[in-house]
């Protein structure tokens, strides 16, 4: 099988003869990177217990297995970054993998990697210089483009280029084609700025 089939399927096509705590191995693997963190008991059980009702109505244990994937992946642990509170209290600390899953979906707009994931369940991430080197690294992988063009978009509106008629009595040599390199152009500079660790204030003023 694929790497995408074992990768959720680590025996391949093989199904032991317990499936059932198969499918609780499999699921608890699944939710883990789907949830961002380790599931609690509970969650596996509540999903375990769907896989359980619906097996004898699918003909195999893939087919049946799918079905409670899918129950995992509409989840609002998995749609949503639940915001941590206390009962009583308010809004709790950050634990480490809350804090990797928001670092990952600010610099990469995708959930954790390895590495991240691994600094969370021994909490280094948490550790300020820890912290440091895992924004480094972070910007320095080709998921960071996505950072860039996300926050330019948002922060300057560049989606509002191609909103602006422009009247071409005025500016009778403008071409459509220009806009998107009106776009790429801005991402480009608040690039340059952020990976040569200028001054802020090349935004108000630059002589390039």
């Amino acid at each position: 099988p694929p790497k995408h089939h074992t990768d959720i399927l680590y025996k391949g096509l093989e199904v032991p003869k317990n499936e059932t705590a198969y499918a609780k191995e499999v699921l608890k693997r699944f939710m883990t990177r789907a949830y961002r963190r380790p599931p609690t008991k509970g969650e596996v059980n509540d999903i375990l217990s769907f896989y359980k009702e619906v097996r004898p109505v699918y003909p195999s244990f893939i087919d049946a297995m799918r079905q409670a994937l899918s129950m995992v992946l509409i989840s609002p642990q998995f749609i949503y970054l639940v915001e941590p509170l206390e009962e009583g209290e308010g809004s709790r600390k950050l634990d480490g993998y809350e804090v990797a899953s928001r670092l990952s979906y600010f610099l990469w707009s995708s959930m954790p990697d390895d590495e991240l994931l691994s600094l969370a369940k021994n909490k280094k991430i948490l550790r300020a210089s820890v912290l440091r080197k895992q924004v480094q690294r972070m910007l320095g992988a080709p998921q960071a483009k996505r950072f860039i063009e996300q926050f330019t978009d948002q922060w300057l509106d560049l989606q509002a280029l191609e909103r602006v008629a422009v009247n071409p009595q005025f500016y009778p040599d403008f071409n459509e084609r220009v806009v998107p390199a009106m776009r790429k152009e801005s991402q480009a500079f608040f690039s340059e700025i952020l990976y040569n660790d200028l001054s802020a204030l090349n935004f108000l003023d630059s002589d390039f």
